[in-house]
């Protein structure tokens, strides 16, 4: 599946560059010309974006307001964000960063280092889900490892009172077959769950 990228400026001759030039690194490429257009489009089903390419200055509302309200939303707090400005002052690219861009390009920019640039966050992109991932495989194993805790006691008993009750019950003529199949199936039963448990056990 090609990885998504939104790029979001009013200039057309950027957009005609900039978009041949991704697309031809084979990324799905979503287009939007000011900044309200660009948080409608990201909230739609259409905006499901890997990464933001961001022009500062927009028509309506600038890139630091779209980015500061994408960060304040828990849906895009890990989009990837690159922004992109004619300004070149240091305190300006600060700002940028400060309201939850990931890197800062200034124009004119070289064609090649954009591109390393995104392929760089998109690499960092992936290796935060995949952190994300194994934490949370990480939370159900350690979940399954308590509850196997849980359930051994009360197994234990089980299986003890299973087993004592097939002792004494063996042999007296006045307990009829069925009981003792009963019986014995609760303890196949109960045998099974040890195996699981020690299966979630095994997950640590």
């Amino acid at each position: 599946m090609k990885q998504r990228i939104m790029l979001v400026d009013d200039d057309p001759d950027i957009v005609e560059m900039l978009g041949g030039l991704l697309e031809g690194e084979k990324y799905k490429v979503l287009y939007a010309y000011g900044g309200e257009e660009c948080l409608e489009k990201l909230s739609s089903e259409e905006g499901d974006v890997d990464l933001l390419v961001l022009d500062l200055m927009l028509p309506d509302i600038d890139g630091y307001e779209v980015c500061r309200r994408l960060r304040q939303d828990p849906r895009f707090t890990r989009l990837s964000i690159i922004m992109l400005t004619a300004r070149r002052d240091m305190v300006e690219k600060i700002a940028g960063l400060k309201v939850g861009a990931d890197d800062y390009l200034t124009k004119p920019f070289d064609a090649h280092e954009l591109l390393a640039r995104i392929r760089a966050q998109l690499r960092i992109k992936k290796l935060q889900e995949k952190v994300i991932e194994a934490e949370k495989t990480a939370a159900i194993a350690n979940m399954a490892i308590a509850l196997s805790g849980e359930i051994n006691d009360p197994l234990t008993i089980i299986v003890w009172h299973v087993q004592s009750l097939q002792e004494r019950l063996e042999g007296n003529r006045d307990i009829t077959q069925d009981i003792l199949i009963s019986l014995k199936a609760i303890g196949g039963a109960a045998h099974r769950i040890e195996g699981i448990v020690e299966k979630l056990r095994g997950l640590n």
